[in-house]
């Protein structure tokens, strides 16, 4: 019995000293690890170093937003047309911060219309491209359209998801708000899924009960599909299911 133990012992030893010093090794390159150890490729592809990038944000003033989200280096702001608004007189947001939580990562701003005042967030965890791109759009530099649903809150109850059509261009480095689709007040978006096509989004959500108030969890499933147009870019009326 004592050879056995004095076995096991020695093979504890054996198997776990390697392994505290794989992990400590881990620990100490971790603690070592810096932004100068980080480049971002932007999208004329241009590769910089992560320090440097920011201070040309704060020496140029380049839109972090369009840098974090699109690595395009340009000082035009990321806007998002507000929706039910006159199509004569459009109201345009910018979003200039991000607001990264442990839950999700939006890229934010707020408006003022009157004496309403309030905020648009928009997802950009859930961002999703409708035509990621052939051999021949490539090419082509052709425009890529993608989707992503944003919130829009105001001063009193209402926080109103949308789901909204994008364009972007790496040839002009400009990412233009084309339209925009009511998900509904106070929804969780389960899952966003475009077909392989790009021609259709379906939405999966859940809608609180009519007979609820704002502050209750939402319990109703719903799914919408949502078609798109690409001449001129737009929502095409969705099927609610």
């Amino acid at each position: 019995m004592a050879y056995k133990k004095r076995f096991w012992i020695v093979l504890v030893a054996l198997i776990g000293i390697p392994v505290l010093v794989l992990l400590a090794s881990i620990g100490i390159y971790r603690f070592n690890f810096t932004n100068a150890d980080i480049y971002m490729e932007l999208a004329d592809g241009e590769v910089v170093q992560y320090d440097d990038l920011m201070r040309e944000i704060e020496e140029h003033g380049y839109s972090k937003v369009m840098l974090s989200l699109f690595s395009i280096r340009t000082k035009e702001d990321l806007n998002i047309q507000l929706p039910d608004q006159p199509a004569e007189s459009p109201v345009w947001v910018p979003l200039r911060n991000i607001d990264s939580q442990a839950t999700h990562r939006s890229a934010v701003g707020d408006y003022t219309l009157g004496e309403e005042r309030g905020s648009v967030a928009l997802s950009y965890d859930t961002i999703q491209p409708l035509n990621p791109g052939n051999d021949k759009q490539k090419a082509d530099n052709q425009p890529t359209l993608f989707i992503a649903p944003f919130s829009v809150s105001d001063q009193g109850t209402g926080l109103f998801y949308y789901l909204g059509l994008f364009e972007q261009d790496n040839q002009k480095m400009s990412v233009q708000h084309r339209d925009s689709f009511l998900l509904g007040n106070r929804v969780n978006i389960v899952s966003i899924q475009p077909d392989n096509q790009g021609r259709s989004v379906m939405v999966e959500y859940m809608e609180r009960n009519t007979d609820s108030n704002a502050g209750f969890t939402p319990q109703e499933a719903v799914s919408v599909t949502v078609n798109v147009a690409t001449d001129p870019v737009r929502f095409i009326p969705a099927q609610h299911q």
